[in-house]
């Protein structure tokens, strides 16, 4: 994560991890009342599960400003190998 260009832009490390872990965890995103009875309002990207790395660093921050900037000019992906699970 460029800490840098995230903090020059307004936008929190925070921020950049909200994003993500809602788009691919989901959120609690409040509560709907109707005639006595209460719904939670859950939020998380559509087919999360069928989205490429790709599809996922082009979600985009709003920054205080309102520009829009996509997660891939503020994060790095690399790859590494790792143990083998069991």
């Amino acid at each position: 994560m460029d800490r840098d260009k995230a903090a020059d832009l307004g936008l929190s490390v925070q921020n950049i991890t909200d994003v993500l872990s809602t788009a691919v965890a989901g959120a609690k995103a409040g509560e709907y009342q109707t005639e006595g009875e209460s719904y939670r309002i859950f939020v998380q990207l559509r087919d999360v599960e069928n989205q490429s790395l790709d599809q996922i660093l082009n979600l985009t921050l709003t920054t205080a400003s309102g520009q829009q900037v996509a997660l891939t000019n503020l994060v790095s992906v690399f790859f590494r190998m790792g143990a083998a699970a069991d």
